[in-house]
């Protein structure tokens, strides 16, 4: 606790023993305990403030944020509940609201209090973004364009946004376009970590990592490059194996993140096929782990990894794959899904494989992640360079 927070609850409870019927005077001490992280004492003032006068909407509305803190969620939606009673156009207690229920799992609650935010703040981006992940998780798809049409009008220059609107009305083109890419992982760099591992539960690395031990065991490789590193989770699972390991990555803020940690021994800025075209050096292992996701036509990758392979070089990739329903009703190579994320037909990858002069040494169908607590089927490919 900081002693200037300290001094000003001090302060505050000395104007209170002067005037104990004001509850202006709660409400800032309310303020000043909860600035000094005093949270049960802060609910005590609130509670007075809100005593002394049943009609003071900011004592219920901060009584309601610590609440909801405190995982007191019940208590917490009557407080901004109150606070709407009291000041219907409170926007904060509707967004807060809004998320409150949405943790609950009470989505059509959650969908109300964005609605009614939105009614009284038709600009605020928060709640159409809010309103788009439950639509997404829910599968509306008509609820989900009218929602991102919405943010675009406010923000026409999200590339972001324009691309998943195309993508939801069937019009997008074969590809994800790359500054799509590129804003969307320089946006999540710094919490990209923490969501893959424990948000998604994805493994890729580690279980691409035990492909290739169950064949060559701790055999080093000399030359390893990292395709779409990010922030290096697969640099960190094959370090122990790389004499040298290069990382290249399209988001300058994802290679940011993955010098920090000091694993690569080269990183590079770039896209793929630019990369390619300018390398002249070998390598004897490939790594690319959850990144196909985001490209359609591989066609130019495989061309670059074949052309830049050893000698029976490793190529450890995997990819989201379609269901079988899926991939026999569609002679389609690939699809990019309402999810924003490209899925490869089996079919596919086998012709490029050939095409390319690889080896099939191993493919496993495997949940590679989740999607709203569903999970995404992909498959793990192993291949040798011929």
């Amino acid at each position: 606790m900081m002693p200037d927070h300290q001094s000003g609850v001090d302060f505050i409870k000395q104007i209170i023993d002067t005037n104990p019927t004001q509850p202006k005077y709660y409400y800032y001490l309310g303020v000043a305990l909860t600035d000094s992280n005093q949270l049960d004492q802060a609910v005590e003032a609130y509670r007075r403030a809100i005593t002394l006068d049943p009609n003071y909407a900011e004592a219920y509305y901060n009584l309601g944020v610590i609440l909801h803190k405190q995982g007191q969620l019940e208590e917490a939606v009557q407080a901004y509940q109150q606070t709407l009673e009291i000041s219907p156009r409170y926007a904060d207690a509707y967004h807060n609201l809004g998320a409150l229920r949405y943790r609950q799992n009470r989505l059509e609650e959650a969908v109300q209090a964005y609605r009614e935010l939105i009614l009284i703040d038709e600009g605020n981006l928060d709640a159409y973004y809010d309103l788009a992940t439950i639509f997404r998780q829910q599968g509306r798809v008509e609820d989900l364009i009218d929602c991102y049409e919405k943010i675009l009008q406010i923000k026409p220059t999200n590339i972001s946004i324009a691309h998943m609107i195309s993508v939801l009305k069937g019009e997008a083109g074969d590809e994800v376009p790359l500054a799509y890419i590129e804003k969307l992982f320089d946006g999540y760099a710094e919490s990209y970590d923490l969501h893959m591992v424990e948000s998604l539960e994805c493994q890729i690395p580690l279980l691409l990592r035990q492909k290739l031990d169950k064949i060559t065991g701790q055999l080093r490789f000399n030359n390893v490059v990292d395709l779409g590193c990010g922030t290096g989770l697969s640099g960190q699972t094959f370090r122990d194996v790389s004499t040298r390991l290069t990382g290249v990555d399209i988001s300058s803020q994802m290679i940011e993140v993955a010098k920090e940690k000091n694993i690569y021994d080269y990183l590079e800025v770039n896209d793929l096929m630019t990369f390619f075209g300018s390398k002249r050096e070998k390598f004897d292992l490939f790594i690319s782990a959850d990144v196909f996701g985001y490209i359609g036509e591989l066609d130019s990758i495989f061309k670059g990894v074949s052309e830049t392979a050893d000698d029976h070089a490793h190529f450890l990739f995997s990819v989201e794959n379609y269901d079988q329903e899926e991939a026999s009703s569609s002679n389609l190579s690939y699809v990019v899904r309402p999810s924003g994320r490209v899925a490869h037909s089996k079919r596919y990858i086998t012709d490029l494989i050939d095409q390319y002069q690889f080896s099939l040494e191993h493919c496993e169908e495997t949940t590679i992640r989740k999607d709203y607590d569903r999970p995404v089927s992909g498959d793990l490919y192993r291949l040798r360079k011929l």
